[in-house]
């Protein structure tokens, strides 16, 4: 600089100067990169530059200016900067620093003035971040033009997140349908309800408008879903009641849905219970038909389900007609349930849920419910959050608190609470129908005597002296269709645990009595099995069905060491004689593995000695006896029942005392028939025999037992010691102490009560006496036991057992027999006769007992039904019109009618719908043998040895299936516990995600047929199930992660610097492109890609995605990749790409 000035250079000196300064700035900008004093030095020396320029020459000019801008630079003094680079005729680095502080409408201006200067990559960034910069600080009139056109620029302000500005802008420009459905959008996403449904009733499009009705009823689902219930006299839901106002002035608008919806809303926000179940019913007829009917009838039936719970002023046919209601909302209820879907839309409406986005513990986000605390996922879901860490979300508009659930978390929450409402339901109307209700039960002493002195009786009155049959049918059928409808309804009752198994026991247990109380009453005279009549129990079929199931559930589930043990011999006569009556042929099938089953465990108490086995003394089960004698088989049968019941009475076994004189009655009919087969033969067995009429039907319509051994003497003395001890029990009852009990409880053995089982027993023993030619002397003696049995202490009924008590010889008792109760209605004793020709016409009948002849018993069957004249009163279309028989040709004239054989004509009548039916109702007597000795015949030493090898081998043969099917059942319940045990476990939201896609993948797999050999169909099956859903879940996670970086942009855009925008803008263009590379990877890769049987194309898709992995860890970095999904490229991504 010296020798300049001495030279006389000053410009030289003065530029040699400010280069002078630059160093000095530059060696203080090594220490203080970042000082005021270093900004400082650069400012100086860019004025000594600027300086020389004013003297320079052209070319020295533009160097100074450059010179002076670049330490502008420096310095931060980017305006000035800017200015000089425009005097030095760079214009690119203006607009650089223009843009760089800030001034954005200079560089745009700087940019727009000289498009040839400036590269036009630098150009078009600074457009780009100048465009960002005017949305964001809400300069639309400047952004608006840079941009081609308002599409544009509303697309970039939806991709940014802009929403208000939007909205601005929209309004700007007069598209107001457009800025409301954006202002409405944005306030719904707030949860702001109302605000967003008054923003798109404003607008005044009908497409909008239609979107406000579907959110006021959205709004509405979530405040009203299943079973919350409300109390419109003290709360106040301001919210329900603006949504409902709106939807009601809009009606004209509403489809037939949509007012559906709103009229049942309307009623429930009203609390008007009555109007409820009326839409209840209206709805539930049609949900077959609509799946929106039967959601709106779920909706309403629960808020009136207290009116179907049976109460104590209804009548039976009250019972009947609420109880279709009931069947129609538990049924419907049952297969929803069943049927759970949460990812249908009316489902999640009816639950009061709504999709959402859940965030685990693991910091991964899976699809998910949001859960209002209307629903009754709610609290449910509050009490399985003991950590607390749940977080709960609050809507002021609303009034309502929310929380968020993974789908298998609310699929599970979902099934728990609506099995535990079907549970709780059904629980009341059992309760409520089976201790309350009393209807169902006939009154006894009304029954018997035609009057009740008791001002609270509630029970059915059912005059057995006055009532016509036909009356007695009715009501008879009347009661067991009320008990069947109520066997639908509790059948329903679902069990998750142990304890709702024992209660689905009871309340099986408690039914099944019921029913076995109606069908086999204590006073007989009401009716009995062969009552039953499918013209007035329309159910009947589907009935018998589900009790016949029944039964045979409870007998392989019974155990004498199990339970209640003082239950165990009733429960088990009670199931094997409903089995045996209401579907002999489906008992048929299993009654002999129930030898096998836990009935026949040994217990002290029922174990017993073979009768008149000298040669087998071992003990054994009587319930094998029991058994036995229902299944029918044995040449033993009556003997050893004889011997079983003889056992449980003499040794004073608890039993119910109804079941246990049935069984008795049953035994002496069998012992009544087998003794005059014996002795009449095959045509004579019916013949001269006085019984009640129900035991004519039983014994004609069931086939005979196969000839008995051992029934001599000593086992009908035992039988009817038998009998004499039950009297004597009977007498000496004790409600404290006594081993009888009734199903009905303590009342049910008062002394009206008993009176009637004693005249039951004596009956019994009369016609026993009488049918099997007793004699003189043995029928004395039976009425002096009778007396002596029923004489001592105890109470009896006076006016039904005094004649009993005081009878002097045996036609007195006989008389005394007659004359009784008993013999009424069903029970009326008749006396059969077998026309033999006009010789030998029939006796007459009186007051008490009815003659009725026959020629065979296909017509004695039809002669004794009892549902023939109810038949007959049902109406017809035309009376005179002749029934269309294509297995009977039409006859020209009655001569050649009269030629039809009688067995074409007298079929034997079925009983309805196979109800109380047993399993040989088609053979009948004419195939008895004529001569019992026929079948008694010695068998030869050659076919006994014979025999033994035959059972020797077929035991082994037994033994070895037994074993092959013990060792699969062993196998399948360990594969099934593996099962279990997997579908149990806890997943977490990842593994849901891979089972979920590994279900989808499952339904595109070809069959083997499609490959070369099975090696590669299994490869290629290991690949789809294997690997592929973990390359489903990684793509579905890339795009989640690629969205939340987005979401991330748009935030930080909100705050951050001018001088941040350029890494926002690219961060933003890079996720925009990952999003349109993944989108087009989906249809090749996800679930139903027609690309997957094809292992080479498929792996070029996943390489492609591998790629894209990449490169969005490389871009938007790895802060966003989570350990499951790396876990997921590791196991699917990464094996495919290095094995295919």
């Amino acid at each position: 600089m010296l020798c300049f000035q001495r030279a006389g250079l000053n410009l030289e000196r003065d530029i040699a100067a400010a280069y002078e300064a630059r160093k000095q700035a530059r060696l203080l900008q090594a220490t203080k990169p970042s000082d005021r004093e270093t900004r400082t030095a650069f400012r100086h020396a860019a004025e000594k530059f600027l300086h020389c320029s004013k003297i320079a020459t052209s070319k020295q000019q533009t160097s100074c200016y450059l010179r002076a801008a670049d330490c502008l630079v420096q310095a931060e003094e980017w305006k000035p900067a800017a200015q000089t680079f425009i005097k030095a005729g760079d214009f690119g680095m203006a607009a650089k620093c223009f843009r760089n502080g800030g001034y954005f409408s200079e560089a745009v201006e700087t940019v727009q003035a000289h498009p040839g200067d400036i590269q036009e990559n630098v150009a078009e960034d600074i457009i780009k971040v100048a465009r960002l910069e005017y949305l964001r600080t809400a300069q639309y009139e400047q952004a608006e033009e840079l941009f081609d056109d308002l599409d544009e620029q509303l697309e970039c302000m939806e991709d940014f997140g802009l929403e208000s500005g939007r909205i601005e802008v929209l309004e700007q420009h007069q598209r107001h349908e457009e800025a409301a459905e954006a202002a409405a959008e944005a306030a719904f996403n707030k949860g702001d309800l109302l605000e967003g449904i008054r923003l798109l009733h404003a607008s005044n499009d009908p497409k909008l408008l239609r979107k406000a009705v579907e959110k006021a009823l959205g709004g509405l689902w979530v405040l009203y879903p299943l079973r919350h219930q409300i109390d419109p006299q003290s709360m106040d839901d301001p919210a329900a009641d603006e949504l409902i106002q709106y939807l009601s002035n809009g009606r004209g608008t509403l489809t037939e849905e949509e007012m559906h919806q709103f009229e049942v809303f309307e009623v429930i926000r009203a609390g008007d219970l009555s109007r409820v179940g009326s839409l209840a019913q209206s709805h539930g007829i049609l949900a077959s038909d609509s799946p929106l009917r039967s959601t709106l009838s779920l909706l309403c039936f629960p808020r009136n389900s207290n009116s179907l719970i049976p109460s104590k002023e209804w009548t039976l046919q009250d019972l009947i007609n609420t109880s279709k209601l009931t069947w129609k909302y538990i049924s419907q209820l049952f297969l929803f349930v069943r049927t759970l879907d949460m990812s249908d839309l009316p489902t999640q409406k009816l639950l009061g849920v709504e999709p959402a986005e859940y965030k685990s513990n693991e910091d991964t986000v899976s699809p998910g419910f949001r859960i209002y605390s209307t629903s009754l996922l709610f609290d449910r879901l509050q009490q399985q959050d003991t950590s607390g860490q749940g977080v709960l979300t609050l809507n002021p508009v609303l009034g309502l608190t929310s929380s968020v659930a993974s789908e298998s978390d609310s699929q599970a929450l979902a099934l728990n609470a609506l099995y535990s409402m079907l549970q709780s339901e059904i629980s009341k109307i059992h309760e409520a129908a089976s201790h309350e209700f009393q209807a169902l039960y006939p009154c006894l002493d009304f029954s018997v005597f035609g009057n009740c002195k008791r001002a609270d009786c509630r029970r059915q009155q059912v005059n057995s002296l006055r009532a016509s049959e036909v009356e007695l049918q009715v009501l008879f059928n009347q009661r067991t269709r009320a008990l069947i409808m109520q066997v639908f309804i509790v059948h329903k009752y679902h069990t998750n645990n142990r304890s709702d198994e024992s209660e689905r026991r009871r309340i099986r247990r408690t039914w099944a009595h019921k029913m076995y109380e109606t069908l086999m009453p204590l006073f007989s005279p009401l009716g009995g099995p062969h009552c039953v009549d499918g013209a007035l129990i329309p159910e009947l079929d589907k009935g018998a069905d589900l009790i016949s199931v029944w039964c045979h559930q409870a007998l392989i589930e019974l155990d004498p060491h199990y339970g209640a043990e003082e239950r165990f011999l009733s429960d088990t006569l009670t199931y094997l004689d409903l089995a045996f009556r209401v579907d002999g042929t489906s008992f048929a099938g299993y009654a002999g593995a129930l030898h096998s089953s836990r009935l026949k465990k040994a217990r002290r108490d029922l174990m017993t000695m073979r009768p008149r086995s000298p040669y087998d003394r071992s003990s054994h089960s009587i319930m094998h006896d029991f058994i036995n004698f229902y299944r029918r088989k044995s040449d033993d049968i009556i003997r050893r029942v004889i011997h079983a019941i003889h056992h449980v009475v003499v040794n004073k076994l608890t039993i119910e005392a109804n079941v246990l004189v049935n069984l008795l009655e049953f035994i002496g009919r069998e012992i009544i028939v087998h003794h005059r087969t014996r002795y009449r033969g095959k045509y004579g067995v019916f013949d001269g025999l006085v019984v009640p009429q129900s035991w004519g039907l039983d014994m004609a319509k069931r086939p005979p037992l196969i000839a008995q051994a051992g029934v001599e003497l000593p086992e009908l003395v035992e039988y009817l010691s038998t009998l004499y001890k039950t009297l004597e029990n009977l007498r000496n009852f004790d409600s404290q102490s006594s081993r009888l009990y009734s199903f009905s409880g303590k009342g049910a053995l008062n002394v009206l009560g008993r009176g009637v089982l004693i005249l039951r027993i004596c009956r019994l023993v009369v016609l026993v006496a009488n049918n099997t030619n007793f004699t003189g002397p043995m029928k004395e003696d039976a009425r002096v036991n009778i007396s002596g049995s029923l004489t001592g202490p105890g109470d009896i009924h006076r006016s039904l057992c005094d004649r009993l008590v005081h009878s002097s010889y045996w036609g007195d008792l006989e008389r005394t027999i007659i004359h009784c109760p008993l013999n009424r209605g069903t029970d009326r004793l008749v006396h059969l006769f077998l026309r033999k020709g006009p010789s030998n016409p029939p006796p007459r009948s009186n007051n008490f007992i009815q003659v009725i002849a026959y020629s065979r018993v296909p017509e004695l069957n039809q002669l004794l039904s009892f549902t023939g004249s109810i038949q007959l009163l049902q109406p017809t279309l035309n009376p005179q019109a002749q029934p269309f028989n294509p297995l009977q040709p039409s006859q020209s004239s009655s001569a050649d009618q009269s030629t039809v054989e009688p067995d074409k004509i007298l079929e034997p009548e079925r009983d309805a719908a196979d109800l109380m039916r047993s399993n040989h109702e088609s053979a009948h007597f004419g195939a008895l043998p004529e001569n019992h000795s026929d079948l008694m015949r010695s068998l030869t030493t050659e076919e006994i040895e014979s025999g033994r090898k035959i059972l020797y081998a077929y035991r082994q043969y037994a033994l070895q299936k037994e074993n092959r099917q013990r060792s699969a059942v062993e196998i399948i319940c360990r594969c099934y516990s593996r099962y279990l045990r997997r579908r149990n476990a806890c997943h977490s939201a990842a593994d849901e995600r891979y089972f979920k896609f590994q279900r989808e993948y499952k339904k595109g797999i070809e069959g083997p047929e499609a490959f070369e050999n099975n090696s590669e169909f299994y490869r290629y099956k290991a690949i789809l199930l294997g690997c592929m859903p973990h390359v489903a879940a990684h793509l579905r996670g890339l795009e989640h992660a690629n969205q939340l970086k987005k979401h991330a942009n748009r935030k930080r855009l909100q705050t951050a610097h001018h001088r941040e925008l350029e890494e926002i803008q690219a961060r933003m263009d890079a996720c925009g492109r990952f999003a349109i590379e993944l989108k087009e990877l989906v249809p090749t890769i996800m679930p139903g890609s027609k690309e997957l049987d094809d292992l080479a194309a498929l792996r070029t898709h996943v390489k492609s995605l591998q790629n894209i992995y990449r490169e969005m860890v490389e871009k938007l970095g790895g802060d966003r990749i989570t350990a499951s999904l790396e876990q997921h490229h590791r196991w699917g991504v990464a094996i495919i790409l290095a094995k295919v």
